[in-house]
């Protein structure tokens, strides 16, 4: 298992994602799996995390856009090597995800 950040935008708190999800994981577990499935400790080596490079915005406004890019890809591309650091900076073009929002329109209107 690894912890993998698809961030459009590159923040500066990106590591702190990772760890803040460590410890999350590590409290779900002690609450609900301690008992029934023993201890388990999510730390760096258990639970690898990673920045993906992955597809960027170009603006301050698109990171919904590319939020649901990054699941549509993630579901229709698969990565098949989680080998890290991934590089997946041709995942999609730009022009993928600027449709998106004419898709969701179309979507909502038809709904």
């Amino acid at each position: 298992p690894c912890i993998l950040i698809f961030d459009s935008l590159k923040g500066d708190n990106r590591y702190d994602v990772v760890n803040i999800l460590r410890q999350y994981l590590q409290v779900e577990w002690n609450l609900k799996k301690r008992d029934v499935e023993g201890e388990r400790v999510f730390d760096r080596i258990s639970m690898k995390g990673s920045m993906v490079n992955c597809p960027q915005q170009p603006n301050s406004s698109d990171c919904g856009i590319y939020v649901l890019q990054y699941v549509e890809s993630f579901f229709l591309n698969p990565i098949s090597d989680f080998t890290l650091p991934l590089v997946l900076p041709n995942w999609f073009t730009s022009k993928q995800a600027m449709s998106k929002r004419l898709s969701l329109s179309k979507l909502v209107m038809k709904l």
